[in-house]
């Protein structure tokens, strides 16, 4: 099952099955928008939430990196990865 969803969004979008007597695979793949909502508040506590509401498998995220001013130089995937005990 893969989950496809913008941070903003209402409703995720879930393509594939989901049948009862099947082995599931869940993969969230996130458009973090660099980590800030629609009023350019910073969210990664939102974004924290979001992944742990759905509880994927495997996380694909877009629109995320370092070493940008607007953001403070602060690493998305980075505080991610440690509030999850994930690899990043």
């Amino acid at each position: 099952t893969l989950l496809m969803m913008n941070i903003n969004s209402v409703d995720p979008v879930w393509i594939g099955s989901r049948g009862e007597n099947q082995t599931e695979l869940k993969i969230l793949n996130l458009n973090a928008q660099f980590g800030f909502d629609l009023d350019y508040e910073r969210n990664y506590y939102q974004i924290l939430e979001l992944i742990k509401k759905y509880d994927p498998d495997i996380i694909s995220l877009q629109e995320v990196e370092t070493n940008r001013i607007v953001n403070g130089y602060e690493d998305l995937t980075r505080f991610l990865s440690e509030k999850l005990g994930n690899y990043a």
